[in-house]
């Protein structure tokens, strides 16, 4: 015994013109699209993919099927547990979450950042050491700098 099954999505449009318009040369006067996958043996991903052309067709632009793909995975009608798990798999760090939650990622871009403010600031300090307008966030980094030594 043998599973089969298909997916099979019909788009139609019309166009009609209400007198004299600038698209009237342009457009067609009526276009039929059918989509059509197996599916017996499709993961979510390739199907979001089907979805996702299916859209295009429509006129969708690829910003808006990612909104739409992400509105779908973040939402106020799904679990604040499986909504984690998502982001978690994707490396992503939810809004809710900044600030609250320590994740290893996140100390890495810190701790990457202070070295580039660190780096910077010495390089400006060895190039000119007597230049007067140093930057707040060079400052900073040579007070930081001072602090630990």
């Amino acid at each position: 015994m043998t599973y089969d099954a298909k997916l099979r999505v019909h788009f139609d449009t019309e166009w009609k013109s209400y007198g004299s318009g600038i698209y009237d040369d342009e457009m067609l006067p009526e276009e039929h699209y059918t989509f059509e996958i197996p599916v017996h043996d499709i993961n979510s991903t390739q199907l979001f993919r089907f979805f996702g052309t299916v859209a295009r067709t429509m006129g969708h632009d690829e910003i808006n099927i990612m909104k739409g793909a992400c509105y779908l995975a973040f939402n106020d009608m799904r679990s604040h547990e499986d909504m984690h798990r998502v982001a978690d798999e994707f490396d992503l760090m939810l809004a809710e979450d900044h600030g609250k939650k320590v994740i290893p990622l996140e100390n890495k871009v810190y701790d990457l950042e202070a070295q580039v403010r660190d780096l910077k600031a010495k390089l400006s300090r060895y190039e000119n050491p007597d230049y007067p307008g140093y930057t707040e966030l060079e400052m900073d980094a040579m007070t930081a700098e001072m602090e630990r030594k």
